[in-house]
This record gives C-alpha cells, sequence and structure tokens, in this order.
C-alpha cells in the first residue's frame, strides 16, 4: 500500500497548472500595462477639456466685451445729451 506522501506526489506529477510565481508575474505585468494605459486615458481627457474649454472662454469674453463696448456707447450717448441740455 503507497503512503500519502507517494499518492500526494504521483497526483502533482499528473497535474499540469500555472506556479505561483508565474501567476505572480503575470499580474505585475498587467498592472504595469493598466498603470499605462490609465495614464493615457487621463492625458486624454485632459485634453479634451481643454478643447472645450476654450471656445467657451472664448464665448465669454467675447459677450463680456460685447456688453462693455455697448455700455461705454450707450454711457457716451449720455453724456452728450446731457451736455447739450
Amino acid at each position: 500500500m503507497r503512503s500519502f506522501a507517494e499518492k500526494l506526489k504521483k497526483a502533482n506529477e499528473n497535474k499540469k497548472g500555472f506556479t505561483l510565481v508565474e501567476i505572480i508575474v503575470v499580474l505585475v505585468i498587467i498592472g504595469i500595462l493598466a498603470s499605462l494605459m490609465l495614464r493615457a486615458l487621463n492625458d486624454y481627457f485632459h485634453k479634451a477639456k481643454e478643447k472645450t474649454l476654450t471656445p467657451n472662454t472664448r464665448g465669454i469674453l467675447s459677450g463680456r466685451l460685447k456688453t462693455y463696448r455697448a455700455s461705454s456707447i450707450q454711457n457716451r450717448i449720455q453724456q452728450i445729451f446731457l451736455s447739450n441740455q
């Protein structure tokens, strides 16, 4: 009759699988690739935000400038009418 150790050894010889070191190496490689991918995605989202904010900022500044010009013209017209009275 075989001992327990012999049976375990025989079972391990027939068993095909991955060692702990191989699994850890694969997980480390996946982690490195994921970090590189997240960095690239972060840069992509940052550039997309910049592209949407630039036209919005130009629109706001343009509107403010138009309002300033309109109010300054209105002030000049009022000064002209008040000075003529």
